[in-house]
């Protein structure tokens, strides 16, 4: 029996390398679209991460090339086809800049035959060629009205509007998605697969398997709520900015850590001080995410609140899973010592590669 146990355990290990050795550091599969209404046309910009680009293009060059860069605009919005009540609109004065590793811009101008549109159609085909967790934020500005911003939807056209009014949804549904339990967070391309918040999903499996009961697991979570809602306002106000490698690979820590903490069974009354810490730092890779998308004011507190609530969510839809899966098996106590040691030694290792990782990308 501890044969098979010690197969069993160093089967799960190699498994976890070959899983953790295709798993990206933290993506922020993220794009964000701008429709500005002019006196006599549109002005409309994309914002993309270059390798959002490189996948649509199959090469590295967005930015760099001009023949690259003209090939990019007819993918992306000279390839979407505009419609507004009187007809079919025009694109012109397309261009593209490369501001940074991170972030590649298109603009361009829509021209339709009424100066002022009150509704438009678009139908973006390249966001059938991005990943399936390629999240495409649109913020419409059309007639004088508030802004809105909603995130599209990849099957149906975009349609945009003076009267739409939506986000508070939006950003909640974002926040859990970030987390990953959304259930495109698991299918990528009709497969089931890991989703990009499973560092995330990971910490919050290691807090629980280190509390030995529910109140512990209460004052836990409660101190990582508290330390990821902080700094998470902060970042999002940038109050506060750290470079994203380190962020990310402090992330990756800390699950290690937390890890450790489960293997080594210690009964720790004041675990909630450390997952406090480990929360403001959490929070701060939380807060990339809005940053990306630029808000303002009332938009940003919105979005801010129910990104947060979302990340919420997540958090107790992971606690609902586990927790009651490891009071069931509790009943057989070397089972369930055996489970947690497992569980816990592939939160570990799986922890210290990404910080490995992520340090050395």
């Amino acid at each position: 029996m501890g044969d098979l146990k010690s197969y069993s355990i160093a089967f799960f290990f190699s498994s976890l390398f070959l899983i953790a050795e295709k798993l990206p550091a933290h993506p922020l599969d993220v794009g964000y679209l701008a429709v500005q209404q002019k006196e006599d046309h549109l002005e409309v910009s994309l914002e993309l991460n270059p390798k959002m680009a490189e996948t649509l293009l199959g090469n590295a060059n967005a930015g760099k090339d001009k023949n690259q860069n003209e090939a990019l605009l007819q993918s992306t919005l000279f390839g979407t086809k505009v419609k507004s009540p009187a007809g079919i609109c025009q694109w012109n004065n397309g261009s593209v800049s490369l501001k940074s590793n991170e972030l590649l811009t298109l603009s361009a101008q829509i021209r339709c035959s009424e100066s002022d549109p009150e509704t438009l159609e678009l139908s973006p085909s390249f966001l059938q060629k991005l990943p399936t967790t390629f999240q495409l934020f649109v913020r419409s500005d059309l007639g004088g009205s508030t802004p809105s911003l909603f995130v599209a939807d990849k099957d149906s056209p975009i349609h945009l509007s003076p009267r739409r009014s939506r986000g508070l949804m939006t950003f909640i549904y974002m926040g859990m998605q970030h987390i990953g339990i959304t259930p495109d967070q698991w299918m990528h391309g009709g497969r089931i697969g890991l989703p990009d918040g499973i560092d995330h999903i990971l910490f919050i499996v290691a807090l629980i398997l280190a509390c030995f009961h529910f109140r512990n697991i209460v004052f836990a979570a409660t101190g990582f709520t508290i330390g990821h809602s902080l700094t998470l306002a902060l970042g999002a106000y940038d109050v506060v900015h750290l470079p994203q490698k380190l962020v990310e690979s402090a992330i990756a820590m800390s699950i290690a850590w937390m890890g450790i903490e489960a293997l080594l069974r210690r009964q720790r009354k004041r675990l909630w001080i450390e997952t406090s810490l480990f929360g403001l730092v959490h929070g701060l890779g939380l807060a990339s995410a809005l940053q990306e998308l630029n808000l303002h004011g009332l938009t940003k507190v919105k979005a801010l609140f129910g990104f947060n609530v979302g990340v919420e969510i997540g958090q107790l839809g992971v606690v609902a899973v586990i927790f009651p899966t490891l009071l069931l098996i509790s009943r057989w106590p070397k089972f369930s010592l055996a489970v947690v040691r497992t569980a816990a030694s592939l939160v570990s290792i799986c922890g210290l590669f990404w910080m490995v990782s992520r340090l050395a990308a």
